[in-house]
């Protein structure tokens, strides 16, 4: 952007990016027959943005940038307590709506007992038969497989299919989706009390 950027066209543009990246989600969702992956999905949605606001940027580098971005997580403070803790006591499986190089270098955090990927499953969380690959893996019943999210995509299907939903809101946001979690909490540490009375 040049001498244009400031801080707030920065999240004005990130905030329309976020929508239009959330409807290109929704869109690969429903699509039964044509599964996109999360580079394709990046790459549009940049095309579109930079379209809107007459950015001459090349959308493929920007999506190159995303996915390497990715690649960098960091650790919520409480996420290696309940990894070692609940890992001792429950099997813990990875489900993430990503590409499979999004996640390199994912095992020298936890050894999980499963990592289920969209782009191996070839359907995004908004999908019930991505979660239907969950419940078929471990072969039980939905009500007793525990889903822990952030987002609605987390607990829409998984609470059509019967299983517990449990919404992190590390950000105490409100709930808008119809489709309601069984659980609320703001940390990890919570679910590990709710463990530990269980």
């Amino acid at each position: 952007m040049g001498e244009k950027y400031d801080s707030r066209l920065a999240r004005q543009y990130w905030d329309r990016a976020t929508e239009i990246l959330m409807d290109k989600f929704d869109e690969a969702a429903a699509d039964l027959k044509r599964f996109k992956n999360c580079r394709t999905i990046f790459q549009e949605t940049y095309s579109r943005v930079f379209q809107e606001i007459n950015l001459d940027f090349d959308p493929a580098s920007a999506a190159e940038v995303l996915i390497e971005n990715h690649k960098k997580y960091h650790l919520f403070s409480d996420t290696r307590e309940f990894l070692d803790t609940a890992g001792h006591r429950l099997p813990i499986c990875l489900a993430s709506d990503c590409d499979i190089e999004m996640i390199s270098g994912i095992d020298d955090l936890f050894l999980f007992d499963h990592i289920f990927i969209s782009e191996i499953l070839r359907s995004y969380k908004l999908n019930q038969a991505f979660f239907k690959h969950i419940i078929g893996h471990y072969q039980i019943e939905p009500q007793n497989i525990l889903h822990i999210g952030d987002s609605k995509q987390d607990i829409i299907c998984p609470s059509q299919l019967g299983m517990v939903t449990c919404w992190i809101n590390r950000r105490n946001e409100t709930w808008t989706a119809p489709v309601k979690p069984d659980i609320e909490v703001k940390s990890l540490s919570e679910i590990l009390d709710l463990l530990s009375a269980a």
